[in-house]
């Protein structure tokens, strides 16, 4: 079984700390999958909007 999203901590610009219910933390940078790509990440390119995570 996969260890669920336990808490996510904005870091800077693009990203994100993601803290696993398994104990392990990663750090995801999320560019690549949200700048460009339009539609419903569009909202997602402005800094401000994204941190509110």
């Amino acid at each position: 079984m996969f260890p669920r999203v336990k808490q996510v901590r904005h870091i800077c610009d693009y990203l994100l700390e993601l803290s696993f219910t398994d104990g392990t933390t990663r750090v995801v940078d999320f560019r690549q999958r949200i700048v460009g790509r339009g539609g419903v990440f569009r909202q997602l390119e402005d800094i401000q909007f994204f941190k509110q995570v």
